[in-house]
Formats: C-alpha cells, sequence, structure tokens
C-alpha cells in the first residue's frame, strides 16, 4: 500500500512596509510542526484500532514503523516529530545521531560547568540563574544585575541572607567547592541527582530531554576513561564537536517507532515506512563555492548572475547533475526500506508552488494514474491511494500494466542448497573424555585455579613483560580461593608465557580469541581459537582445556580435540599455504602446554 498525504500547508506572506510594527505572530515552522503533530496522530491511531500492516496482515506495531528523512542538518523535524509522539501516547527510540553540543539540555548542563570554572562570568551566572535549575524570570534578574558595583556573582553573594537569592547562592556555592574535588562525572551526575535538575529540564523541555542527558552522562566517563580528569579540558572537548552519539537502529528496543535519515537506514527494511520531508527545494545556494576541474580549483561567480564564465559553466552543470543523480539515489533507498506500507507526505511554509523534482511532486506524478482518492476526515481533500489487491499476483500487476512477462529461470525455482556452519570439533567424540566434577572433593578449587590460569593467559600478553608476575599476584590476591596458592598460580603462569617452545605465540603480533571462519568440503566451519599467532615464517595455534586431566601422551587425547585441532590447521593453511602450522592443547588444570605433531592430526584432517 502507498499512500501520498495533502500537503501541510503555511500561510501565505505578504510583503509588508518592514517598518510597520509586527502586530501578527506568525510561526515560520507552522506547517512542519503541524505534520509532526499530523504523523503522531496518525500512528496512534493506527495502533489503537489494530491496523494492519498491508491488506489481510497482522496488526501494527510501535516497532513496524520508520520515519527517514533525507538528511539531518537541514531540517529540526526530528525532535519535533518525537515530542509529538511521546506526547501522543507511542513509543519511540532517541535520536540516531545527535551532536551533544546542540542539545539544549547539555547547553544548561555545561552552562553551569562553565560557571564552576569562573563565576566571574557574569553572562554564564545570568545563563545559569535563568535556567532549568533556578529558573529566574527577568524580573528577578533585573533586580539582582541592576545597579551592582560590581560582578553578578558578588551581587548575589551580597544577598545571600535573602528568601529569593539567598539559596541560589548556597546552591552554586556548593557547586564551586565540588567542583576541585571530584571528577566530572560525579560533578554532573551529583548535579542532576541531588539538585533534582532532570526532573526540571524534563518539565522545561520535555520528556525526550532525559536522552540527550543520558548520553551527556555517559560522554563525561568515556572522556574520564581517556582523558586526565578535567572539567574545561571536558567542556572544550564535548563543544568541539567530538562528542557526538551514534546508534545503530537495528540494536534499539524492537517495539518503538524508528526516527533516521535515510543514511542511517541502509541495509535495514520495515513493513511502514513515512516519508515526511519530501518538499525540500534544491537552489543555487547548494552549489559549492570552489569548483575542481582536474587539477584546477574555480571559483564562479555570484550565484545572482544570470550568466557565468565558459570555464566554470561546464564544471557547475556537472556538479549539479551529480547531485541530483545523487538525490534521485537516495529516494531510491528511502522507498524501498518499506515492505508493506509506504507513506509520502511533506509541508509547504512558503505556500509556493514546489518545483517538479521534489521527491512529493517525483513520486505523485509516476503513481498518480495507478492510485485512486480515498476520503479520511483528518484532511479537507482525499488521500491518494495504490493498494494491491488481495490475492493479486506481481506478474498479474505486472501484465496489467502492459508490460512483458518474463518466465522465471529453472534455477529461481530451485530450494537453495543447505548452508551447513559445523561446530569445528566436528563431533561429540571428547564426551567420552573424563570430566573432573568441579563440586567433588578438592576438585573444586583445581577448577577454579584452572579457570583462572585460562583468564590470565588470555590477559597477561597485553601487558609489559616487568609488570606480568606482579599483575597476576594482584589479580589472583583478589579472590579469597585462590588467594592462598596466588604465588604458586602466578609462577604456573609464568612459566607457560616463558614456554621456549611457544613463546611466540604469547608475543607481539599474538591475538587472543581469534575469530576464525572458512569452507572445508561442503560445509562452512566457524570457530574461536584461544591464540593465534601469524607470524612471518610460520603459523602457531595454542587452545586452551579446562576442567579435564592432561592425558598422558599427545596420541591419547580425545579424538574431538585432535579433530579439532585438525580443522584449524586445515583451515589456516588455506589461508597461508607457504606457513607451516603448529598446533598445541594447553591443559590449564596442570598447566601443561602439550604440543601436537603432525602425525597425530593427520588422520583427522577433514
Amino acid at each position: 500500500r502507498v499512500e501520498i498525504w495533502p500537503l501541510e500547508m503555511g500561510e501565505k506572506r505578504e510583503a509588508g512596509d518592514p517598518f510597520d510594527p509586527p502586530m501578527d505572530y506568525l510561526r515560520e515552522d507552522a506547517a512542519e510542526t503541524a505534520l509532526a503533530d499530523r504523523v503522531a496522530r496518525r500512528i496512534a491511531a493506527w495502533l489503537d484500532r489494530g491496523e494492519p500492516v498491508a491488506p489481510g496482515a497482522r496488526r501494527m506495531r510501535p516497532g513496524d514503523i520508520m520515519i527517514l528523512l533525507p538528511r539531518r542538518k537541514d531540517r529540526a523535524f526530528i525532535p519535533r516529530v518525537i515530542a509529538a509522539l511521546k506526547q501522543a501516547g507511542v513509543p519511540v527510540a532517541g535520536i540516531d545521531r545527535m551532536t551533544l553540543a546542540d542539545e539544549l539540555a547539555v547547553m544548561d548542563l555545561a552552562a553551569i560547568g562553565d560557571f564552576a570554572l569562573l563565576p566571574e562570568d557574569d553572562l554564564t551566572l545570568a545563563t545559569v540563574l535563568k535556567g532549568p535549575l533556578f529558573g529566574f524570570d527577568d524580573e528577578a534578574l533585573f533586580e539582582l544585575a541592576h545597579g551592582r558595583k560590581g560582578t553578578l556573582w558578588a551581587a548575589l553573594g551580597k544577598r545571600r541572607g535573602t528568601e529569593r537569592f539567598g539559596p541560589c547562592f548556597k546552591a552554586l556555592s556548593a557547586l564551586l567547592g565540588k567542583a576541585d574535588y571530584v571528577g566530572v562525572h560525579a560533578f554532573f551526575a551529583g548535579l542532576l541527582a541531588e539538585g533534582g535538575l532532570r526532573l526540571k529540564i524534563a518539565a522545561r523541555l520535555g520528556e525526550e530531554a532525559n536522552d540527550p542527558i543520558d548520553e551527556f552522562l555517559n560522554a563525561a566517563l568515556d572522556y574520564e576513561r581517556r582523558h586526565p580528569p578535567s572539567l574545561q579540558g571536558f567542556l572544550h572537548w564535548l563543544r568541539s564537536g567530538e562528542a557526538e552519539v551514534k546508534r545503530q537502529l537495528d540494536q534499539r528496543d524492537p517495539d518503538e517507532v524508528r526516527v533516521s535519515t535515510v543514511h542511517g537506514a541502509k541495509g535495514l527494511e520495515a513493513p511502514v515506512v513515512i516519508l515526511p520531508d519530501t518538499t525540500g527545494i534544491k537552489t543555487a545556494r547548494n552549489d559549492p563555492h570552489l569548483l575542481r576541474d582536474g587539477d584546477l580549483l574555480l571559483w564562479p561567480p555570484s550565484k545572482g548572475r544570470d550568466t557565468i564564465d565558459p570555464y566554470s559553466k561546464p564544471v557547475l552543470e556537472a556538479h549539479r547533475k551529480a547531485d541530483d543523480e545523487e538525490r534521485r539515489r537516495l529516494l531510491y533507498v528511502a522507498m524501498t526500506r518499506a515492505a508493506d506500507r509506504l507513506v509520502v507526505c511533506g509541508w509547504n511554509n512558503s505556500g509556493r508552488d514546489l518545483p517538479d523534482d521534489c521527491w512529493y511532486n517525483s513520486v505523485r506524478d509516476r503513481l498518480r494514474d495507478r492510485m485512486a482518492p480515498e476520503d479520511d476526515p483528518d484532511w479537507a481533500e482525499p488521500l491518494l491511494v495504490m493498494e494491491r489487491r488481495a490475492g493479486e499476483s506481481e506478474a498479474e500487476r505486472l501484465a496489467e500494466d502492459g508490460k512483458p512477462v518474463l518466465p522465471l529461470p529453472d534455477w529461481a525455482r530451485r530450494p537453495a542448497p543447505p548452508n551447513r556452519i559445523a561446530a569445528p570439533h566436528g563431533g561429540g567424540d571428547e564426551e567420552a573424555f573424563a570430566v573432573a566434577s568441579p563440586l567433588r572433593g578438592k576438585s573444586a578449587g583445581r577448577f577454579r585455579r584452572g579457570q583462572a590460569i585460562h583468564k590470565l593467559l588470555e590477559l597477561l600478553p597485553e601487558i609489559a613483560p616487568e609488570r606480568r608476575l606482579d599483575t597476576a599476584r594482584r589479580f589472583l590476591a583478589a579472590e579469597p580461593e585462590l588467594a592462598k596458592h596466588a604465588e604458586a598460580t602466578a609462577r604456573e603462569a609464568m612459566a607457560v608465557l616463558d614456554d621456549p617452545a611457544f613463546r611466540r605465540v604469547f608475543g607481539p603480533g599474538s591475538r587472543a580469541e581469534a575469530p576464525l571462519v572458512g569452507r572445508l568440503g561442503g560445509e562452512i566451519v566457524s570457530a574461536r581459537i584461544d591464540r593465534l599467532a601469524l607470524l612471518p615464517e610460520e603459523t602457531l595455534i595454542v587452545d586452551f582445556k579446562s576442567g579435564r586431566a592432561p592425558p598422558a601422551d599427545p596420541a591419547q587425547a580425545p579424538v574431538g580435540y585432535l579433530r579439532q585441532l585438525a580443522r584449524y590447521v586445515a583451515l589456516l593453511r588455506q589461508m597461508r599455504p607457504d606457513c607451516p602450522v603448529h598446533a598445541a592443547l594447553l591443559w590449564t588444570e596442570a598447566p601443561l602446554l602439550m604440543p601436537f605433531p603432525q602425525s597425530c592430526l593427520v588422520p583427522y584432517m577433514p
């Protein structure tokens, strides 16, 4: 089903005398805001009445709906529609990408941080006083600021004994005391919690402000992990544009309406897709200031001139043509995100006719002959709807349009062969090999020690050699169960790392938990190697085994382990045919590093 909604129209503005006082308030974004409200009401109505995603299909859920816009920087529609959806009670995910410094809630928090760094900055303090934390109106700020002899902070201090200004001075003094002694995250987290600032911001800006606040706190934590703890450094990092939040749409709550740009939705699909921003006008203002023609840079004349020099004109025309083609490709991507229902709508604040090549007119003109009007009480004029009839096949629809219907080739009717993904051990032979119970007798301690050695052998190779032993001791001492034998266990782990036969597998260039996927015969093998080193002259692999006592000889190892190592070796030989591959098992309970000769693995090679 394809729906084309009537445009939301703004009021036509007559050119009046610029010296006449503006007596009437006209919003520049009235039509844009009206469309955001209409989209939210429409979605809420679909969900309330159990609208099917397509004729004869299941009921629509919030997670079935995706709202897509061409680009983020040109319009402010995304926060408007998110706010409208929340007001309508529709579950909606936050913005998929946001620059934190541009969010109003973050600006309020950053202003408080600026005050803590420089209380003598009158403008910053006035911003804080009028912000959500204190909520001063113009009258209160004028009473404090007018006629003062010094800074605004000094004026506030002189009135600390008054009922109106005393609590503000006390709260801000406490913030100044904390700023030099607590970390960035603790400073802002305490401010949001203790002063009730989060609730005050949400009351002023709406519940959608909680999303940027949470990301702001996450950014503060991330900054402290990467940089020295500095409030001034954090605010500079925040405003320099480095704090941009990107979230994957496919990792969100599956039962929320998703709002994104078309670029952000590439590779995704939704049963219902709404395209609200389809009336964008391409103007000469989009032309670049500099044009590149090979190694030559051209500076075309002013956009307002009717003529352009003969050197720049073909370059500019080629640029405009490429830009138009990109806009059409973006429209194609947007329309093909819809699996069952596509809604095309838009707004026109200017009241002037839209260009023929805008998305709205392009879609409407191309589909007009196949669409039928449908009355709806929400609009004064009917919608245009194209809906496939129940049971209508694609071939019947194409034949109805007069297009030739080509027969499908035979391969298209045959089921695809199964793509088997085999376990790396290739069988269940290892189940016959005895496993020590972690709960019987003294096995629990040995089992826990084996797990600890496994973890140490994963972590210690990333630490400088001179610090490894001390790090292992501290790691083991943190658990009472392991602390008693921490020294012996740490030295056992170090003995494995220093083993001459496989020292290089734990050295520079080696990797822990290395994924390995490849094809052996008619099946795909997917595995994860505990330790892998791709050296110039050879390939070394080590697989860790916990909870099992080592055999006396490599040939007595379980068949499942032998087949597992053989598959690892076969896959790595495909990848590096000119390098020999050497494999070993590390029995962590002993611990014992056991190399496996090729003679043990040859019988189990796939």
